[in-house]
């Protein structure tokens, strides 16, 4: 079986495991992040060598979408039944897809692993405390480097613990500059903002320079920093080398239509 056929079939067990009837009626199906599946995939390539990577792959996963979940759930007074219905069920589906990756890993015991996604875990929950509910305003550059620390929380503590401690820079800028670049896209094509966008347009402090022109500034910095970074590990990137060509094309991709080159 070759890479994409296992990765593919990965994606479909993790589909199948994902779906309810009932709560696909009322919630839109879950993202699953193929980019950072393939991470996953080759991460744990060494430690699985009797071809048991998909369930490590899964279990992450789950634990990704499960966060992803309860990321989207809204704050606002509710006052119809369908309304409190659906934040209802996104706040379960969370837990459900969160308590998914315990039920992959009973399939091959390895606590070690479970002690790493939860203190992952926790390193995402203190960022997000830190983003939403501050001691103190956070200027731009904290607030997205707490940003940058939530959306690579489970991927960065997996890295460097299973000895890809370098590489840990270039997946924080790309899943950064992934977040940035659907920021700025859902803004430039909708006229619209996400929670995340509106958070950060209300609570943080005005300036003179446009919340657009910041993403963009922003997704350039991050691009530099990711291919800076890239350069560091590429000659001894052992089995992540086949991942280097992916990211970059991605990270290129990411960028094309969005920032103009300098």
């Amino acid at each position: 079986m070759t890479v994409r056929e296992e990765i593919e079939n990965i994606y479909a067990k993790i589909r199948h495991d994902l779906s309810h009837p009932y709560v696909n009626k009322y919630l839109p199906f879950p993202e699953i992040d193929k980019d950072k599946l393939l991470v996953y995939y080759y991460l744990f390539q060494k430690r699985s060598e009797d071809g048991g990577t998909g369930v490590y792959v899964e279990s992450l996963m789950a634990a990704e979408i499960g966060l992803t979940a309860h990321e989207s759930m809204t704050t606002e007074r509710l006052n119809g039944k369908n309304e409190i219905k659906i934040r209802q069920l996104t706040a379960l589906s969370g837990d459900f897809y969160s308590a998914l990756y315990y039920y992959y890993l009973s399939r091959k015991p390895d606590i070690e692993v479970v002690k790493w996604i939860a203190e992952a875990i926790q390193t995402f929950n203190v960022n997000k405390c830190l983003l939403f509910y501050p001691n103190h305003t956070l200027n731009w550059t904290q607030a997205v480097t707490a940003l940058e620390s939530i959306e690579s929380a489970l991927v960065a503590k997996i890295a460097a613990k299973l000895g890809f401690e370098d590489w840990v820079p270039s997946l924080n800028a790309f899943f950064l500059t992934k977040k940035l670049v659907y920021e700025y896209e859902l803004q430039t094509n909708g006229g619209s903002h996400s929670f995340l966008c509106n958070y950060l347009i209300d609570s943080l402090p005005h300036a003179s320079v446009p919340f657009r022109e910041r993403l963009e500034e922003e997704i350039k910095h991050a691009k530099e920093r990711f291919f800076d970074s890239i350069k560091k590990v590429e000659k001894n990137s052992g089995v992540l080398s086949r991942l280097l060509p992916y990211l970059t094309e991605k990270m290129n991709a990411f960028c094309r239509f969005t920032v103009e080159e300098g």
